[in-house]
Parts: C-alpha cells; sequence; structure tokens
C-alpha cells in the first residue's frame, strides 16, 4: 500500500563504476560521481509528492555530456 501520493521516478544511470573516475573516455561523456549519484538518489526520495511521473537521466555536468541534464539545475 501507498502511504504517499507519489509518482514513479526513473533515473538512467549513465556510467557509475563506483571509483570516483570515467574508465574510457566514451564513459566521460556519460559518467556520474559517487557524489553525485547520492545526491540524485536523495531528490529523488525527497522529491514533492505532485510528481506524478519522471525519467531522467543520471550524469554529472560533463564536458561534452551527450544528454542535456540542464533541467536537473531546478
Amino acid at each position: 500500500m501507498d502511504v504517499t501520493d507519489a509518482g514513479p521516478i526513473n533515473i538512467r544511470i549513465g556510467n557509475f563504476p563506483g571509483d570516483n573516475r570515467p574508465h574510457s573516455e566514451r564513459s566521460a561523456h556519460i559518467w556520474i560521481s559517487v557524489r553525485d549519484m547520492v545526491a540524485l538518489a536523495e531528490c529523488c526520495v525527497e522529491a514533492n509528492d505532485s510528481i506524478r511521473f519522471l525519467s531522467l537521466y543520471g550524469t554529472s555536468a560533463n564536458t561534452g555530456n551527450y544528454y542535456d541534464i540542464g533541467y536537473l539545475e531546478r
């Protein structure tokens, strides 16, 4: 049974090797640091109940990022 009215939040995690460094040039574009992954997860857990559904990319603000993550700054 749901105890909140919160909807699902889906995170497409880019590259999260867990050791705070990307392992290739390609993975550097979609890499997310441990700090940023924890912060993103916390934001999702603490999100406002008014969110009915949200899909987002989980990457750090990397140079040459393949995804537009500007919406995450809000």
